[in-house]
Parts: structure tokens; C-alpha cells; sequence
């Protein structure tokens, strides 16, 4: 039987970026400026394992979930964020929405179980791509608080490397997904 880090770290389906644009990012003026950045040089596949061997070692309970597939070369077409966010939805929350649902009785995260779903549930004026939420039952008809925000960035427009550039508009494109 698996484990929930083997089914977290089996392959997902690659995305065809090939159509994506290298226009700039989203910009909301809801969002904090960041001028400043370290490293985070302890965020290693070794160290988080580690912290949470617990969990990430526990048998995925109920029989190891079936893959999703995938009907065509269409499914991973991704040519802009907005596709990106379907794709992830589709492809990769399931498995992680499961990992959350069996981790919170091994790690006792109360009785309301944490989920991905779509940022515009959150009580947030610059909505982000995705969030954390606590997903109380019956779900409430008012928006959701975010627990974590998470933000969907194509290579094409944002990689790590554009935190070094000596233009500074390039620079700000770099820190817009952390200023989200």
C-alpha cells in the first residue's frame, strides 16, 4: 500500500507551455511592495520530509487513488494563468486535498478539514489564484477566511533568476507573486 508522500511524489502530467505569452504578471495595489529577500536555504526535499516524516509516512488509507487522465493533447495545453489555475485544479488538488484530509486526523488539525479550492471563496479584495481553507461543515454562504494564498506562475513569466536582473521593471515582476 502506498504512502501519502509516495502518492504526493508520483509524476504529474506535464503541461504544453508552448503557447504561453511573456507578458507581465497580474497587479493588484491591494498588494504589499517587497523590497527586500533571503534565502530560504533550509526549504530542502531533506527537511521537509523530516518535519513531516509523520504524516508523509502513513499509508494513504482507503486503497491508493486512481490517476486522472487525461483524454487528449487539449488537457495540457496551458497558455496563460488562467489555464494553469485549470490545470492544477484538475490535476494535482485531488491528490492534495486527499493528503490534507488523511494527515488531519495523524497531526489532530481540529474537526474542520483543510482544502484547496479557487482564492475568490476567500475574503480577500485581490483574490489569489488558490488558497488554504478551512472547510467548515455545512459550508457557510459567506466567503471563506484564506489560510494560506497560493498564486500560479508560468516559467515564461516568472522564474527565480529575474530577482538578479539589472533592469528594475523586471525586478518588480520578480517580486509580484510574493507581494500577492
Amino acid at each position: 500500500m502506498s504512502t501519502i508522500h509516495d502518492v504526493l511524489a508520483r509524476p504529474s502530467p506535464e503541461p504544453d507551455l508552448g503557447w504561453a505569452s511573456r507578458g507581465p504578471n497580474v497587479y493588484s495595489e491591494s498588494w504589499v511592495p517587497v523590497s527586500e529577500w533571503r534565502p530560504w536555504v533550509d526549504f530542502t526535499h531533506q527537511n521537509l520530509t523530516s518535519m513531516y516524516a509523520q504524516v508523509l509516512n502513513t499509508c494513504w488509507s482507503g486503497g491508493d487513488p486512481q490517476s486522472i487522465s487525461i483524454s487528449g493533447r487539449g488537457d495540457l495545453l496551458v497558455p496563460d494563468e488562467r489555464s494553469l489555475n485549470i490545470f492544477v485544479a484538475r490535476y494535482l488538488w485531488p491528490f492534495v486535498n486527499g493528503a490534507l484530509e488523511r494527515a488531519a486526523s495523524i497531526i489532530n488539525l481540529g474537526q474542520e478539514p483543510l482544502g484547496l479550492a479557487p482564492g475568490s471563496f476567500g475574503q480577500n479584495i485581490a483574490s489569489p489564484d488558490w488558497g488554504l481553507f478551512s472547510m467548515p461543515t455545512p459550508m457557510p454562504q459567506e466567503m471563506l477566511d484564506i489560510l494560506l494564498p497560493g498564486l500560479n506562475k508560468l516559467s515564461t513569466k516568472w522564474y527565480p533568476e529575474m530577482r538578479l536582473s539589472e533592469h528594475q521593471s523586471v525586478r518588480s515582476e520578480w517580486a509580484s507573486p510574493v507581494s500577492q
